[in-house]
Formats: structure tokens, sequence, C-alpha cells
């Protein structure tokens, strides 16, 4: 089941559609924004309120229209990401590379492998302000590995399992005490006899 959230701009609300947590999730994520870029309209947003969510109904059918469809505008972060070419994932300097590292694991989904290189970035080369760019760069890294078709929306899905935190898609994004635990103590390990 979906939630939809209709944010007004014009009173500081935007529209969103996905889980609940998700929904949840970006309403703070917009309200931490607006209050730290425009007061005015920050100080219009509901204090200790959540918001009001509804289920989403269906859309009704498109109709034609005589314009073309336009594309949407790309914002600062992609759905997808950009690779940084000045990541090293090789393990030079007596770091342990991302393959090494990664086939520790015997990882079956997107939100372990989104988990795993998380920590990975925090733990093993210790970057701060890790982003979305920093995590397709793993997958990318990766023989073999496809890339999420919507990273941001996988990276947000990791996120309401509790393994990972993101204060900001594009630098911040840390491994939770839920995800140290679920990577050090209960993923598979490609060494564990099945």
């Amino acid at each position: 089941m979906t939630t939809k959230l209709i944010i007004d701009l014009s009173r500081g609300l935007i529209e969103v559609e996905g889980s609940e947590a998700f929904v949840e999730k970006i309403y703070q994520d917009f309200r931490a924004q607006i209050s730290a870029n425009n007061a005015p309209i920050a100080k219009q947003l509901p204090d200790q309120h959540k918001p009001i969510i509804a289920p989403s109904k269906p859309s009704p059918s498109p109709t034609k229209s005589k314009s073309p469809p336009t594309k949407p505008k790309k914002t600062a972060s992609s759905a997808s990401g950009s690779f940084l070419k000045d990541l090293d994932l090789s393990g030079s300097g007596g770091k342990t590379s991302l393959r090494e590292y990664s086939s520790r694991f015997a990882f079956k989904s997107n939100m372990e492998r989104n988990l795993i290189f998380t920590y990975y970035l925090q733990n093993e080369l210790e970057l701060d302000d890790i982003g979305i760019n920093h995590i397709f760069s793993c997958y990318r890294n990766m023989p073999g590995t496809k890339i999420p078709g919507n990273l941001k929306q996988s990276l947000y899905d990791t996120s309401s399992k509790g393994w990972i935190a993101i204060t900001s898609i594009d630098s911040g994004i840390t491994v939770s005490t839920a995800g140290i635990n679920y990577l050090e103590h209960d993923i598979p390990k490609s060494n564990d006899k099945e």
C-alpha cells in the first residue's frame, strides 16, 4: 500500500508518494531543508505535528495533450548518482579493496549491498560526507553487479530498514547501530556453510 503526501509550496509543502515510512522521512528532510534555507516558510510549517498522510488513489487515465511532454529538471542529486573518478576503492595504501571486503559476505539484495558499501566507506576508508555518488561508484566498481534503477530510492529503502541513516542524500549517509549489528553478526558470510 502506498501513501501519498501532498504539500502546497505556497505554504511550504510538496507532493510525495511511497511507503508511510518513506513519506515521513521525506517530510522530515523537507522540513529540515526549509528550516535551514528559508526561515519565513519554515515558520508556517507545523512544529510538533506529523503530516497528514492518506492512502493514495489510482490516478485517472491520462488525457492527450497538444503540447509535447516536458522532461523533469534534474536536481542536484539525480536518482542514480554519478561516478567519482577520485574515489580509490582498489585497496591502495594498505587498505582493503572494496571487492575483497565485499567478497566476505553472501549478500542477496541491493539493501544489503548498500549497507556493505556504506560500512566499507565509513569504517574501512574512514570517509566523512558519504553520498549517493560514493555508493554509485561502489556499484560501478563491482563486476557483474547491476546498479539499482533508482539508487536514491534504494538508499531510502535501506534507511527505512534501519540499516543506514540519511541526513542528506548527497553527503550525509552513515551506518546505523542496527546496520552495524546486522553486518557484523547477522548477514551470512561467504564462508558459512548452508
